[in-house]
């Protein structure tokens, strides 16, 4: 994957949950927001594409459920040292 932005938001030294901003819709305004798996919420843009993902508890998160939820939006499968931040948290 290219050009995207991680985020993590940590609690007491816990990762709470981290945000997964997408190519090019860095501070773009949310249209409307998806829940499509247990723990795993896609922001989109007024056009439909996709801006971002949450993933809520990064430390319970697997390589495959990442993989899984970003192919339902149609954005390339990450590398593992793509998500290494992300499943590291």
């Amino acid at each position: 994957m290219e050009n995207y932005f991680l985020e993590a938001t940590y609690h007491r030294g816990r990762p709470m949950a981290t945000y997964l901003y997408l190519a090019g819709t860095l501070m773009a305004p949310v249209a409307s927001t998806r829940i499509i798996a247990p723990g795993i919420v896609v922001d989109f843009l007024a056009n439909g594409r996709a801006s971002g993902v949450e993933f809520h508890s990064p430390s319970t998160l697997s390589l495959k459920a990442a993989n899984a939820a970003l192919g339902q939006i149609a954005v390339g499968p990450p590398t593992p040292e793509d998500l290494h931040p992300l499943i590291a948290a």
